[in-house]
């Protein structure tokens, strides 16, 4: 069901550069996060106990206790309990540090969302890996209520050092499929951005930059932004009351007639057409 067209729908803003809580959802709860426009900030749900549904730009996937999920910025997405099952998790708001892309590059995919979970070979040295990520996760919070000039940093440094707990356990590989300087290429990209931005902030030329991702991830890097903000528009069609020109413009396109080409072109609909779709299909 859309929300009100009435309303836009918009990134929800963190205003920092952290926040972390322990959350628990009872059984029959009918308590739920849901976030239409994502949020402008990278978000960790760690299970502890019980059972959640996370839903992640139209893909759902079921957590339970050692699963770790990660979603991206500006990604719509929604999670609740299971249900008849009380949900017990910590959340993790946060900006990554610029060196923090291998440790997020989990090769558990569901849409844009990404997991993993603990891979132990025996029940005993589960247990045990379960019992460190529980404390590597509350370790943050912990630090993050001391406070002081440098909570901060130390929250931070707690952070990664959840994450390469999160990394060390599930028995992720540790360099990732993707080059690196593509792998944070991709991790940059939004509708706003330029072929000549991704290239500089991966210190490469803009012409070694296009061979590199090309060859990387099968696109072009003017291919990947343009696919970026036709997603992004697929989101404001669905989720707002916003005209088609107020969306091309917003999404970057120098004019709405382009959009729409650009539009159909991906998705196979006109702009019109989506909007009106009973169940139109997510842009990947």
């Amino acid at each position: 069901m859309k929300p009100d067209d009435s309303q836009n729908i918009r990134p929800v803003s963190l205003h920092s550069t952290f926040a972390c809580g322990r959350m628990e959802i009872p059984a029959f709860s009918d308590h739920q996060d849901d976030r239409p426009g994502g949020i402008d900030a990278w978000v960790l749900i760690l299970t502890l106990r019980g059972r959640g549904l996370v839903d992640c730009d139209g893909e759902t996937r079921s957590v339970g206790r050692g699963d770790a999920i990660l979603i991206p910025p500006y990604i719509p997405h929604r999670y609740v309990h299971a249900p008849d099952r009380r949900w017990v998790h910590l959340w993790y708001y946060f900006q990554p540090r610029d060196d923090w892309q291998s440790l997020m590059e989990w090769s558990g995919r569901c849409g844009k969302l990404r997991w993993t979970a603990p891979a132990a070979e025996s029940p005993d040295r589960l247990e045990m890996d379960l019992d460190k990520l529980e404390r590597a996760g509350l370790g943050v919070l912990d630090e993050d209520n001391e406070g002081g000039p440098l909570a901060e940093s130390f929250t931070m440094n707690r952070l990664e050092y959840l994450l390469l707990t999160i990394r060390a356990l599930s028995g992720e590989d540790a360099v990732s499929g993707l080059d690196e300087r593509a792998a944070r290429a991709l991790s940059l990209i939004n509708p706003a951005l330029t072929v000549p931005f991704l290239a500089g902030r991966v210190f490469l030329s803009e012409s070694r930059f296009a061979h590199l991702f090309k060859e990387q991830t099968g696109l072009s890097p003017g291919a990947a932004i343009e696919r970026a903000r036709i997603r992004h528009a697929a989101r404001l069609l669905l989720f707002t009351g916003m005209s088609i020109g107020m969306i091309s413009d917003q999404c970057c396109f120098s004019d709405s007639g382009y959009f729409s080409r650009c539009f159909k072109k991906i998705t196979g609909f006109s702009p019109l057409q989506y909007r009106q779709a009973e169940n139109p299909p997510p842009v990947r």
